[in-house]
Formats: C-alpha cells, structure tokens, sequence
C-alpha cells in the first residue's frame, strides 16, 4: 500500500475533462478507499480504489447531471415559456392587494366590535350573513323597521371610524 499521492494519474484519468467538484470527490474516494480497504476479500488494493474512484465519479457525474435537468424544468427551455415551472408555480393572486384586504379586514372588525351590541347585531345578521330583517327582528326582540334603523346607524357608525383611520 503506497500513499495516497500515488492515486494521482488514476484520479486525472477519471476527472481530466471534469469540474472541480468531481476531482475533489476522486479524491475523497481515495482516501475513503485506503481507510475502508479489507485485504481479507482478496481484491488488490490497487483495483479496489480505482473502482471508489471510477464509481464515485460516475455518480457525481448523474448527481450534476439530474441537477442541471431540475434546473432547466424550473426555468423552462426558453422556447415555450407557458410550460416552464416557474409559470406554473406562479400565483394570479396580487400579494399586495391581499394584504391591505386583511388590513382592512381586521381594520373593519375592529370598528364593527366597537358598535352597541344591538347595532352590532342587526349589521353582522343583515349585512355580513344575509339574513332578512323579519329573521333578524325576531332574534333582537324588535320590529323590522327597528332593524332597519339599528342597521343604519350602525353602518354610519362603522362609515365614520373607518374615513376617520384612513385620514389619520
């Protein structure tokens, strides 16, 4: 058993037209080989590195090639942009528009919790669930026409707070 320099042709015989990467993997093999080598098995020591080296090689080789396959199905070929990944993998939704959606939302929460319990409900029941002014009249204990007038005065309620934040 030589040193591990003495590997040095097998290593350029199987990385001379490879990257940088590869050739450090040969070498890897190499020592990884001088470390694992079981002279009980009967294989030279000398066949038994170049086929670390050989088999090391080849599947980085496959390693960099399926990378490089990834790569070119995420960004599409270049010809046919409409079936790369990354078009599909785009969303229609408009981050921007969402996010102000939730401000607005939680914004417009805020200002509904803030209503008189009776007003709250008559809006949430007549406004946000759709549910008629009979229906909703019946759970409050009131007339429709007093819904009506809950509804109203609620909504202006909310309409002030709501053009107040906006302005401040």
């Amino acid at each position: 058993m030589g040193t591990v320099l003495d590997f040095a042709p097998l290593v350029r015989k199987y990385t001379w037209n490879k990257s940088e990467d590869i050739r450090a993997e040969a070498w890897l093999a190499v020592v990884e080989a001088t470390k694992l080598y079981d002279s009980t098995k009967g294989v030279p020591f000398a066949g038994y590195v170049k086929s670390k080296v050989k088999y090391s090689v080849w599947n980085m080789v496959r390693k960099q090639q399926r990378q490089c396959q990834y790569e070119v199905a995420i960004e599409g070929d270049g010809d046919n942009e409409e079936n790369s990944l990354l078009d599909t993998l785009q969303s229609s939704t408009n981050v921007s528009d969402e996010v102000e959606k939730k401000f607005l939302t939680e914004e417009l929460q805020a200002a509904i919790n803030m209503l008189p319990e009776r007003q709250r409900i008559a809006v949430l029941k007549t406004v946000v669930w759709n549910f008629s002014q009979t229906e909703t009249a019946a759970t409050l204990g009131v007339s429709p026409q007093a819904v009506f007038n809950l509804r109203n005065r609620g909504l202006i309620r909310l309409k002030k707070a709501t053009c107040m934040n906006v302005y401040n």
